[in-house]
């Protein structure tokens, strides 16, 4: 989990694994509600679609983000969600 004030922390993360901003992702009334940084799921799901579209047929959103970014890419969207 990322407190409100780790906003440079998870840019810092996010960009490091994924080479993309976070800002995309950014859920800002999640964020205000549960008062932690919070990720749109769905806007990270679709980007990753489009990003790897021959690998959704039999797999799961985890299994490609573990295969292409690993366990810190698991740790980092798990910490968002």
């Amino acid at each position: 989990m990322y407190k409100i004030g780790e906003w440079a922390k998870v840019r810092k993360d996010f960009k490091e694994c994924f080479e993309v901003s976070f800002a995309p992702f950014y859920a800002g009334l999640l964020t205000l509600a549960y008062r932690r940084i919070v990720m749109d799921i769905v806007k990270f799901d679709e980007w990753l679609e489009k990003n790897y579209p021959d690998e959704w047929e039999n797999t799961s959103m985890e299994n490609i983000i573990r295969h292409h970014y690993g366990q810190k890419g698991i740790s980092i969207i798990n910490a968002l969600i």
